[in-house]
């Protein structure tokens, strides 16, 4: 893909020289240009005209964060539309904001659409891309699944079967959790025959010790409700 020329942009649009341009990759290019036609040649949240960042996420789900890829570019905007942008941010990741927020003139609707589109235009080339590197069968598999499970969890109706297969190696009775317990101390017992090797038996110690602060809980719970053991 050629450069696109500087020319398609109107004067000062950018707050880049024509140098930074030229520097930019011609699929970057080709992602402002048609940003910047989307948005009537103004800013993204407001009716600013010239000197506009282009805006990018610094954390996205594909990708970079610290250059500009054509994954992580979400909209053309000025400078205080911008910073605005960074205080929403805040606020999700649960950051102080103090007055800034109230200052803000970009609204909480606003913020939403503008990341609703970003994701629109973004989630179509992600998902090729995951599927260029699982393989075509691999990634469909993946997604057919992740896409009953959503159903299943925010809509309801049937189970899983392997949810159910889980559920059903939970422990919800004493006769259960001796029957755990036994299996668990067979495993120890044969591994100790089998693996006689320092590392081996190790493991299985520090594992055994790990679990004495919850039976200490437990006996310092009985004996609280009156339990002698």
């Amino acid at each position: 893909m050629s450069q696109l020329p500087w020319n398609e942009l109107p004067p000062r649009f950018l707050k880049k020289r024509h140098s930074s341009w030229k520097a930019l990759r011609p699929e970057i290019q080709a992602v402002v240009v048609d940003l910047a036609n989307k948005q009537g040649f103004k800013c993204a949240l407001c009716d600013a005209d010239s000197n506009l960042i282009i805006e990018h996420d610094h954390e996205p789900d594909e990708g970079a964060g610290d250059i500009f890829t054509i994954y992580n570019i979400r909209g053309l905007t000025c400078s205080r539309c911008n910073s605005a942008l960074s205080v929403h941010e805040r606020l999700e990741r649960g950051e102080y904001v103090g007055l800034e927020i109230s200052e803000s003139r970009l609204s909480l609707h606003s913020y939403e659409n503008y990341i609703g589109r970003y994701r629109s235009r973004v989630s179509p080339l992600i998902e090729a891309e995951l599927e260029r590197r699982m393989g075509s069968s691999n990634y469909w598999r993946r997604r057919n699944f992740m896409l009953k499970f959503d159903i299943w969890f925010y809509e309801g109706g049937n189970a899983p079967s392997w949810w159910i297969r889980h559920r059903s190696s939970e422990i919800r009775s004493m006769r259960k959790f001796f029957r755990v317990t036994e299996a668990m101390l067979d495993f120890i017992n044969s591994e100790i025959v089998t693996n006689p090797k320092p590392g081996v038996l190790t493991r299985i110690i520090t594992n055994l010790l790990s679990s004495k602060s919850v039976f200490e809980k437990i006996r310092t719970d009985l004996l609280a409700r009156g339990i002698k053991l």
